[in-house]
């Protein structure tokens, strides 16, 4: 079984290869030869630049990097991913999907997305976006992100027929990896481990500076939800300056008295078309006139392109208490990693994340 997607060190070897048989062409189509050294040598360099170790912005991103909490008793932490498995269990999901998010260079962000269905992984696909909000999007800014690349999607016997992305493995047995091939074996070294606010795992593993190749198991964003026929992976995926979030989930941040879920993308459904068809049909047969025909304003999505990923729905909601206990915690990278699973206490936590009025 494939622990974890090959390594930095291993991704940047197949890089340079790659780069060097370019540089190999061009530098023979040069002249004089002091050029071509000339232009071999910048271009090596910036496959160099291309490949040197970058740190995940966040502790929901891989690779393991110090915002995730650090383990200095082993056998309580086992203790906790045991409870944070349990509250798993309890939730007793036939299907669902999860996403893991790796971060291999300043501009570029990586996602696999898994679907398991029973107790088997049905599906797996490779996005990528620019690590900023400039494709990402800031929700809380109002920036709108843009949906992830698809650059494959496997489905069945083809699962792991290409190179890269998470290996295909299902939430339970990341459990065992981070249990059986993390907290249970290099003693040299002071595993990571944290939890998301649910107390399900988050990330697991030790920094790449002690193991390099080590196994590691994280979960960026999981769901109870599935991808129909029609739909592609992005149009269950909402964009946050945190990565991705599956529908049905909450942004990792909110405003006061702000409710928000990810609402997934329906936009392709067949039943929909057929829906809309035979409420245009009923509408002439009626005798009336169609009011989109009549004040195309009242109809905004009419000729509109479909949306290409899902979207975040919101409202805000006023309490007696003036929404003192939902006021969104402050986008420090800590905030984002809990060390200890729900409902267990943190008492750290209001101390390294305040909240904010």
């Amino acid at each position: 079984m494939k622990l974890h997607s090959e390594s930095q060190a291993t991704q940047c070897m197949r890089v340079l290869r790659v780069q060097a048989h370019v540089m190999l062409q061009v530098a023979r189509k040069m002249r004089p030869e002091r050029l071509r050294a000339l232009v071999s040598m910048l271009m090596l360099a910036g496959a160099l630049a291309a490949c040197s170790s970058t740190g995940a912005k966040y502790p929901i991103w891989e690779p393991t990097t110090s915002t995730v909490p650090v383990v200095t008793d082993r056998k309580l932490a086992l203790a906790d991913l045991e409870a944070s498995r349990q509250l798993w269990l309890k939730l007793a999901w036939h299907e669902y999907t999860y996403v893991r998010a790796r971060q291999n260079s300043n501009d570029e962000l990586e996602f696999t997305f898994i679907v398991v269905r029973g107790k088997a992984v049905v599906e797996r696909a490779f996005l990528t976006s620019k690590a900023d909000p400039s494709e990402l999007g800031d929700r809380m800014s109002g920036r709108v992100g843009r949906a992830p690349r698809l650059h494959w999607r496997e489905q069945g016997h083809d699962i792991g027929r290409h190179e890269g992305g998470a290996p295909a493995l299902t939430v339970d047995q990341l459990y065992d990896v981070c249990r059986d091939h993390v907290l249970s074996v290099q003693q040299e070294h002071l595993p990571r481990l944290s939890f998301h606010d649910d107390g399900l795992l988050q990330h697991c593993g030790f920094l790449t500076t002690d193991c390099e190749d080590c196994a590691v198991a994280s979960v960026q964003t999981l769901s109870a939800i599935t991808p129909k026929p029609w739909q592609a992976p992005a149009d269950l995926l909402c964009t946050d300056r945190y990565g991705l979030v599956l529908a049905y989930r909450a942004p990792v941040t909110a405003f006061g008295c702000e409710i928000c879920t990810c609402m997934a993308n329906n936009a392709s459904d067949p039943n929909r078309k057929l829906q809309q068809e035979e409420a245009d049909e009923y509408g002439q047969g009626s005798g009336l006139p169609n009011i989109c025909d009549i004040d195309p304003a009242a109809c905004p999505a009419r000729g509109a392109a479909p949306p290409d990923h899902a979207s975040w729905s919101c409202h805000f909601v006023l309490d007696a208490d003036g929404c003192a206990d939902s006021s969104y915690v402050a986008p420090n990278p800590e905030c984002l990693a809990r060390a200890r699973p729900l409902p267990m206490p943190d008492p750290s936590w209001r101390h390294r994340c305040p909240r904010h009025p």
